[in-house]
């Protein structure tokens, strides 16, 4: 499912930037803060929306107030992606092209911040 979830945005002709779940809530502002991520789905594990809700919390409060925040959307499942239903309501690809970003990969690095 998640596989398949970050290839859809991509279809989309949107920026898939999986985030590690191993993070801290400081990590996870830092990158949200640096790429300027408006959005992000989250599982409805508690552990993972204690973490976004603190990311949130980090960026209003260090990096612009409130409009610095993202919107955190529940992260499909499998029904989401699977479930009953055909083909009749297929979405048309997005505007993708190989000049536009489609993924974003970070890594921690060896020294101080994540790099993007």
């Amino acid at each position: 499912s998640y596989y398949t979830f970050k290839v859809g945005i991509m279809y989309l002709g949107l920026t898939s930037f999986p985030i590690s779940t191993r993070n801290s809530a400081i990590a996870v502002a830092h990158l949200v803060a640096k790429t300027g991520v408006k959005q992000m789905y989250v599982s409805a594990d508690p552990a993972m929306q204690r973490l976004a809700r603190e990311a949130n919390e980090i960026l209003a409060r260090d990096h612009g107030g409130a409009a610095a925040a993202f919107e955190v959307l529940p992260m499909p499942d499998f029904a989401d992606m699977f479930g009953p239903g055909g083909d009749e309501d297929l979405v048309p690809m997005g505007d993708v092209s190989p000049n536009k970003t489609s993924i974003i990969i970070h890594s921690s690095g060896e020294h101080d911040y994540l790099r993007v």
